[in-house]
């Protein structure tokens, strides 16, 4: 039978959650799919939208959205910067994002499929 030895573990100066958070997200890479989720939940709540929104997709400020109805797509263009403003506002004082310190959201651009 192989030697097992378990992993060292070292004992750090304890510090506050406001801290341990932002650097758990941070080290394990978990920073962009966070402010996608949020991003996606927002325009949920935003658009009114949910169950017409079957795929979407955020990267670089740009959310993709594809819409199941015609006619949901068509009212929605015609709202679309309102949305952004709306969505913007909403991922700006959300208090999730500043918890786990994931700095500043911002939409950019919303396409519709």
């Amino acid at each position: 039978m192989a030697n097992f030895k378990p992993a060292k573990i070292s004992r750090q100066d304890p510090r506050p959650l406001s801290d341990a958070i932002p650097a758990f997200v941070r080290v394990n890479g978990l920073g962009k799919g966070l402010a996608s989720r949020l991003v996606f939940d927002t325009w949920d709540e935003v658009s009114g939208a949910a169950g017409y929104s079957t795929n979407k997709f955020f990267r670089d400020g740009v959310l993709n959205v594809t819409i199941s109805s015609s006619v949901a797509r068509s009212q929605l263009l015609f709202q679309l910067d309102i949305l952004k403003d709306r969505i913007n506002k909403s991922l700006k004082d959300n208090e999730s994002a500043k918890m786990f310190g994931l700095g500043d959201i911002e939409v950019k651009t919303i396409r519709l499929r």
